[in-house]
């Protein structure tokens, strides 16, 4: 998964726009929407599917604890 998300660049996420640039200044390279879509991809989404894995696993322990 990281690696399909790690080419995507390569892939035509970032088509080229204009002239080529001499200097490579960050904000110019990188488009934004691909980096919003790699946060999500990599950090959230991940951390959500922890927290909600975490949260079920709680309530499975507590509910064998009370019987």
């Amino acid at each position: 998964m990281g690696l399909l998300i790690g080419f995507l660049p390569l892939m035509g996420w970032r088509a080229a726009k204009g002239p080529t640039l001499d200097a490579c200044e960050f904000s110019r390279v990188m488009d934004y929407n691909y980096l919003v879509f790699l946060y999500l991809a990599t950090i959230i989404l991940p951390a959500l599917f922890m927290a909600t894995s975490y949260a079920h696993i709680y309530t499975v322990v507590i509910k064998q604890v009370y019987l």
